[in-house]
């Protein structure tokens, strides 16, 4: 095949012409899985274990989350250290790790993570990440199936400086009303997709975005003005009403009596969210920076929400989500159900149901039950989970409990 004339090493390329360039793809799946290990009475839950980890009777370990997927099977083990009686060595720093432990044929991909959670979450609990896809083997063969951060490992590390003596110490924050809680995540590599020439779909859909972005940016044909506080924005009426169902039914007469220019005012809206908002309506895509702190968030999320913009709303909440603690969540919570954004206030509440003894002992919780009263009925809820169903009973008085509960 005759692809483009070769170029030296200081040559620069012309950026039209990057789409004369042959291309191929080569696609990856994954699958993941994410689950928490909790383990109650921990004291106790770690005296009466009697299983050794790899084969070191200096160690024990508690087998955990188990993810199955395809024809994988990883488990999660927790391991720490034990005396020759038995007894607990609670200066033994504790270790997590990841077994393979299926039995069909080559080696699994996987990148893994487990987040140890502490009482003053996020600023004191442990995350341990894999930087890269490991090989996991066989578990019959001489190559590796397990890796993590094990002391009963052969020369294998533990979580430093978390042991038990910490652990068990109530002041440290690592116990949840007794329990050791443990986040485990697992990435799998499914397969590899054949590699094959790219085709010319997303370059077609990026040449559209990019004429938008053109259109937006030259206000070209320009017919109607937001005005947002101090700022006014120029735009196409035609182009927000096909994007966005508020501003059709709000510029829809207007639009039918044929007047010329438009003005139309926006209200309790973050002049810069909305003009990455408007960017959005354009061209799919929008300053990615305005994800990184909790307020350009919450505004980004209140014009998203308002004007319709799923994806981006989808976005925010992740982003948000990702940074709740103890503290912030009961403002979130307020916020969430005054816009309206169902999504957005389910996250809150069940962070609050995972945290509650940590949330209600906030002063922005107490703020809250003095604000919103009302909200705590949507908390309890939360925290109550979904209601009993009853069992229907047959006509002749027996139970039909044997079915089974719904």
């Amino acid at each position: 095949s005759i692809g483009t004339p070769r170029r030296g090493p200081g040559d620069e390329m012309d950026p039209s012409a990057v789409h004369m360039i042959p291309k191929v793809r080569a696609v990856s799946h994954t699958r993941d899985f994410s689950a928490e290990f909790e383990v109650g009475n921990l004291l106790a839950a770690l005296s009466a274990n009697t299983q050794v980890s790899q084969d070191n009777i200096n160690f024990r370990e508690l087998v955990g989350p188990i993810a199955a997927v395809g024809d994988y099977r990883f488990e999660f083990r927790l391991v720490y250290g034990v005396e020759k009686t038995g007894a607990l060595k609670k200066d033994q720093d504790i270790g997590m790790y990841v077994c393979r432990t299926d039995s069909s044929n080559g080696s699994a991909f996987a990148r893994y993570e487990v987040q140890v959670l502490n009482r003053d979450w996020p600023v004191k609990h442990r995350k341990l990440a894999a930087q890269q896809y490991r090989a996991f083997h066989e578990a019959s063969s001489d190559g590796a199936s397990s890796w993590g951060w094990c002391p009963s490992f052969d020369g294998g590390n533990p979580i430093i400086g978390l042991n038990l003596t910490k652990i068990l110490d109530t002041s440290q924050g690592w116990l949840h009303n007794g329990a050791l809680r443990i986040i485990c995540t697992i990435s799998i590599v499914m397969g590899l997709d054949r590699i094959e020439p790219a085709e010319d779909e997303d370059d077609a859909q990026q040449e559209v975005c990019d004429s938008y972005k053109h259109l937006l940016q030259s206000k070209l044909f320009a017919d109607l003005t937001l005005k947002v506080g101090n700022e006014h924005f120029l735009v196409h009426s035609l182009v927000l009403a096909a994007r966005s169902r508020v501003f059709c039914d709000m510029l829809s007469p207007a639009m039918q009596k044929g007047d010329g220019e438009k003005e139309v005012s926006i209200a309790d809206v973050d002049a810069d969210a909305m003009r990455e908002l408007i960017a959005f309506f354009y061209t799919g895509d929008f300053k990615r920076e305005l994800l990184e702190s909790d307020s350009s968030t919450l505004a980004l999320l209140q014009a998203a929400h308002r004007f319709g913009a799923s994806p981006l709303v989808t976005k925010c909440i992740a982003a948000l989500t990702e940074r709740f603690t103890v503290e912030t969540v009961s403002e979130r919570l307020e916020l969430a159900d005054l816009i309206g954004c169902a999504d957005f206030k389910e996250q809150c509440l069940e962070f609050m149901r995972q945290q509650m003894p940590e949330v209600q002992e906030t002063a922005s919780y107490l703020g809250l039950v003095e604000r919103r009263p009302a909200l705590l009925h949507d908390v309890v809820a939360a925290m109550a989970g979904p209601p009993y169903k009853r069992c229907r009973r047959s006509t002749g008085g027996a139970s039909d409990d044997s079915k089974g509960r719904s």
